[in-house]
């Protein structure tokens, strides 16, 4: 360098004492793109796993106002995971809920025409017991046979409920 003396050992080269050197940082550009490519892979993979337990969460709120209709088995599509799984035995769940209810409506249904049957007999009876008193004791045995008639439906229901 000049004004150095000869003779005189030269300075390694580089920066001066005291410089902090300057780092060295990736290119801006591949780095923003590893990021963005990040973050959409993350937003990708959440929606995956957060749009069926939405749909199922759905369908929980359906079932719980009565709703047994709703499925999730088409909404699952192609997936083969745990969470297809839990909408396939939602789905099964749901049909087996709407069948014991169809059988507890139709039960309902026939318990109850089979029960008016003997209650109109009965208020027959009773009709007949205000008009024609002298026929008592045949109107009697017949209000006896449908209070018995009425105590084995009963039974037949509460045979009935153990098998629903």
């Amino acid at each position: 360098p000049p004004g150095a003396e000869p003779g005189l050992p030269r300075p390694p080269p580089g920066p001066p004492p005291g410089h902090r050197g300057s780092r060295v940082f990736p290119p801006l550009a591949p780095t923003v793109a590893t990021l963005l490519a990040s973050l959409a892979t993350a937003a990708l993979l959440a929606w995956y796993v957060a749009k069926p337990i939405q749909g199922l969460r759905q369908a929980f709120a359906a079932a719980s106002h009565g709703r047994l209709d709703h499925r999730l088995g088409p909404a699952m599509g192609a997936r083969d995971d745990e969470l297809a799984d839990l909408g396939r035995e939602f789905d099964r769940m749901a049909s087996q809920l709407q069948a014991v209810l169809e059988r507890q409506r139709r039960l309902l249904h026939d318990v109850s025409h089979e029960v008016r049957s003997p209650l109109a007999r009965l208020q027959a009876a009773a009709g007949i017991l205000r008009q024609a008193p002298a026929s008592r004791d045949a109107v009697v045995e017949r209000i006896e046979e449908e209070i018995a008639r009425i105590d084995r439906l009963i039974g037949e229901l509460l045979d009935r409920k153990s098998v629903v």
